[in-house]
């Protein structure tokens, strides 16, 4: 067994069952050294910063940065396998970075046993080669006993190896930022454990999660890397059938586990047992392979195929009794031999097929109208006369309008579902984890989990059941399914968190600045971000980015050379080839990809960034996006990627949609001599932010950030719907709404005479902002005040001395103590801002900056809010 550490470990569960705790015990394999191995590497890396091969401390969190720096930040996207690219990463790292990776992937491979111990070892020693050592040939932790692993990872585990490395980098930096005390509380106590690394960001569903929870508990979970595993456990010895425990997670899957090994260990006090070894093996998976039994129906209901068939130049297709949707046929094995049409023997009357053609979505459905019969092929086809083969008649075909394109179930979020099936043990799929189309899959099955995923996917661009009614799985929508979020304020506070999770901090004014940031999104999905480069004005987008979710940001860095829309919305390019019909391809940027994938996902929220927003002509290339956006009016070139690989609009659609308003766009602007200035009518419609370094804020426990956590579902999901309702504000006004609105008006005749008065547009986004802000925590009306003749009013002011200096004078005794009073050139005894008498400005922020723009406009006799 393993050392005494991890007994016991699992706290008050265990004194449910006391004999229940031979989960780590097997008949044919020891697992005690590979279970030693990962406590020592627990307590000695995880909890303590110590090494598995060496006397260095290399499990630092410095070290542990630096690796995530060099394998997450720089990415290798060629062809080579993982091992060949991870040394590539790795190789201007310094040594002993280089050396804590190798622990790393050691650590990786411990668990799987469908990688043999040759292979793993020399992995591990080509790795820490790079650091101009080499491992020791006799050392305990790299023994064929220890590396002979514990249970399969699957082909899932290798083929994702490097979402694997990036999910233990993310858990291990995490606990890296707690104290020693609390990792080992984490990593010793299972309840401490789960409420843990279900806040730890991964990727789609990550084995390695299931694999550090045996290993650490093996007393209390079972060795089993899937939870698909799990469920068919249970279902198998009727704790509960799997498409009602699909919905639990992993503490309710190991709690009932946990049950059912107690009353078989009772049933059989004397006798090892474990559900991948024989008696426990039989009844759940009746086969010794691989091939998943997932789609076995079992229950007597009709089950979901999906056909993958062409019909261009196939006559056979398009019309008479064997065209698509009138019958499924195949030979019965082809040219080599082989059973690949073996499903086609396991389709009933009754059942649904999906159909998907020419490799580009699916365009129908049909019903199983009789079960296969052999027949001698279809005359003048590839197949034709060629041996025996099967025929399955069909009925009731619907044709899909629109049809689910793969550029829509193959774009986030649903590729990410559906890579997750495949990580959860479902086989013989249509896809694969790239995610691509499998080649040579005729017909394959539908689970019902992957017809939920195609559902969902499907109500999101036709407004209705892909199956032509209700929703074709109890899984709900995600409007109904997330709970209601009544305002911002938890949405405010979690992502303030996540921001200082990653690194990124504003001082004093942290949670004031996420507040501010999530209110001004919610009340108009643009905002600008001005200020000192590297004052964290671009970590703020980008870590917003990453809490809305996994692929739904796009930073675009904006090109001097941007002269008109087409840099955001493409061109038609006369030199790429038309479509058979004549429809010219189009030239297609990445921000208009994105942004079109935005509109295929309307539950969900996007965020674009511009980055360095005026190095080019903002009027230039951004003025017809916001005369979409103010307008809803369509804009956006409505196009589709098609089997050739270009875009082109499609036949008998709008040429153009209007701006998804599931899309946020934030710009940064860096302001020095090579940049342009913003016009009024850009800064009209935006929240202008701008950031400042104060000296107070340069700690010497600055850390580089990091990719945020991803945002509670309903947290994110209640936030597009609050910024989607344009009457919000309306049932949810802010405290001291009246006061407000009469300063505002106030400040507008203060304005009035200069000519920078604001129009119907501020007013009503300054009132809809104070509804935000209150609802996100801060219900001081002069809180919303000072924001708002910050953001909106005062960049628009700018010009030389004469025309300035008098807004100036009046706007700041307006800041200082909300006086009206009107400034007349030349006036001596005016109001001077910086001259203020004694005590506090009401509206600080905004008063700070005009006795900075004043100071600016008498040294150089000009001033712009942008500095």
């Amino acid at each position: 067994m393993a050392v005494g550490a991890v007994i016991g470990c699992c706290g008050p569960a265990m004194d449910r069952h006391e004999g229940a705790q031979m989960a780590r015990l097997t008949n044919r394999e020891d697992l005690a050294p590979s279970l030693d191995a990962f406590q020592k590497w627990i307590d000695g890396c995880l909890v303590k910063n110590g090494s598995v091969f060496s006397t260095s401390a290399l499990w630092t969190p410095e070290l542990v940065e630096e690796v995530r720096g060099a394998f997450v930040d720089h990415p290798d996207l060629g062809k080579d396998d993982f091992s060949t690219k991870l040394k590539r990463q790795m190789k201007n790292a310094s040594p002993p970075a280089q050396q804590l990776m190798a622990e790393m992937l050691w650590a990786l491979l411990l668990f799987p046993s469908n990688v043999n111990a040759d292979t793993k070892r020399q992995y591990v020693r080509d790795l820490w080669a790079l650091s101009g050592q080499n491992l020791g040939e006799s050392l305990p932790l790299l023994a064929d006993d220890v590396l002979a692993g514990i249970g399969s990872g699957g082909p899932g585990f290798n083929n994702h190896r490097w979402r694997e490395m990036v999910f233990l980098l993310a858990l291990t930096g995490d606990l890296k930022d707690k104290r020693e005390d609390e990792r080992r509380r984490i990593l010793s106590d299972y309840d401490a454990f789960m409420d843990w690394i279900g806040k730890v960001p991964q990727e789609g569903s990550r084995q390695f999660r299931h694999m550090l929870r045996f290993s650490a508990f093996p007393d209390r979970v079972e060795r089993m890397s899937s939870n698909g595993d799990r469920r068919r456990v249970l279902e198998a010895f009727g704790v509960g059938r799997e498409r009602d425990t699909k919905s639990w997670g992993d503490r309710e899957l190991d709690e009932a586990l946990f049950q059912l090994r107690g009353r078989l260990e009772a049933e059989s006090p004397s006798t090892v047992l474990d559900f991948y070894e024989q008696p426990l093996r039989a009844r759940w998976k009746a086969k010794d392979t691989e091939e998943s039994d997932d789609d076995e129906p079992g229950d007597g209901q009709p089950r979901n195929w999906i056909e993958k068939t062409h019909t261009i130049d196939r006559p056979d297709r398009l019309s008479g009794s064997y065209a698509l949707g009138e019958a499924l046929w195949s030979p019965q094995r082809d040219q080599r031999g082989a059973d690949i049409y073996r499903f086609m023997r396991d389709v009933h009357a009754g059942d649904v097929v999906l159909h998907l053609t020419d490799n580009e979505g699916f365009t129908g459905v049909s019903i199983v109208a009789s079960p296969h019969e052999e027949f001698g092929g279809v005359p003048e086809s590839e197949w034709g006369g060629s041996g025996k083969h099967y025929l399955i008649r069909l009925r009731a075909f619907r044709k899909l309008d629109p049809p689910l394109s793969r550029e829509v179930f193959f774009s986030s979020p649903t590729k990410e579902r559906l890579v997750a099936l495949l990580d959860e043990g479902h086989r013989n799929l249509f896809y694969n984890r790239e995610p691509s189309l499998n080649q040579g899959a005729y017909l394959t099955p539908a689970p019902s989990e992957l017809l939920a995923i195609l559902d969902e996917a499907y109500q999101r661009i036709g407004g209705r059941s892909i199956l032509g009614g209700a929703p074709a799985s109890p899984v709900p929508q995600p409007a109904s399914s997330r709970p209601v979020v009544k305002d911002l304020k938890e949405t405010s506070d979690r992502f303030a968190a996540a921001l200082l999770a990653s690194h990124v901090s504003f001082g004093e004014r942290h949670e004031e600045i996420a507040r501010s940031f999530l209110a001004s999104l919610a009340t108009k999905p643009f905002v600008i971000l001005t200020g000192l480069s590297g004052s964290g004005k671009t970590q703020l987008a980008l870590r917003f980015g990453d809490w809305l979710g996994v692929d739904r940001s796009e930073a675009i860095p904006v090109r001097p050379d941007w002269t008109g829309a087409e840099a955001l919305f493409g061109y038609e390019n006369t030199l790429l080839p038309r479509s058979p019909d004549g429809r010219a391809a189009w030239e297609v940027p990445k921000a208009l990809r994105f942004m079109l994938r935005a509109a295929t996902d309307g539950t969900n929220a996007y965020l674009l960034i511009l980055d360095e927003m005026n190095l080019a002509h903002v009027e230039r290339y951004f003025a017809d996006f916001l005369s979409g956006m103010e307008s809803d009016q369509p804009c956006l070139p409505n196009l589709r990627k098609e089997r050739d690989g270009f875009w082109r609009s499609q036949a008998g659609e709008p040429a153009e949609i209007p701006v998804p308003r599931n899309l946020f766009v934030v710009g940064t602007v860096n302001v020095d001599e090579t940049t342009y200035m913003f016009s009024p009518k850009v800064l009209d419609r935006a929240n202008t932010f701008e950031f400042r370094v104060p000296t107070t804020a340069l700690t010497p426990e600055a850390r580089r950030p990091r990719r945020s956590e991803v945002g509670d579902e309903a947290l994110v999901g209640g936030f597009l719907a609050i910024a989607r309702d344009d009457e919000w504000q309306l049932r949810k006004p802010a405290p001291g709404l009246e006061v407000f609105t009469g300063h505002l008006r106030g400040l507008h005749a203060l304005l009035s005479d200069s000519g920078f008065e604001f129009g119907h547009r501020v007013f009503y986004e300054a009132i809809r902002f104070a509804s935000m802000l209150a609802s996100a925590g801060d219900t001081d009306p002069m809180v919303a005040l000072d924001r708002q003749v910050m953001q909106k009013v005062m960049p628009r002011l700018h010009g030389s001395r004469r025309r300035l200096e008098g807004t100036l004078r009046a706007l700041g005794r307006f800041c200082f103590d909300l006086g009206r009073e009107r400034v007349e050139d030349g006036d001596a005894t005016a109001f001077d801002p910086l001259k203020p008498p004694e005590g506090d400005a009401r509206l600080g922020r905004s008063f700070d900056k005009v006795r900075r723009m004043t100071r600016a406009l008498r040294a150089n006799q000009f001033a712009s809010f942008t500095e």
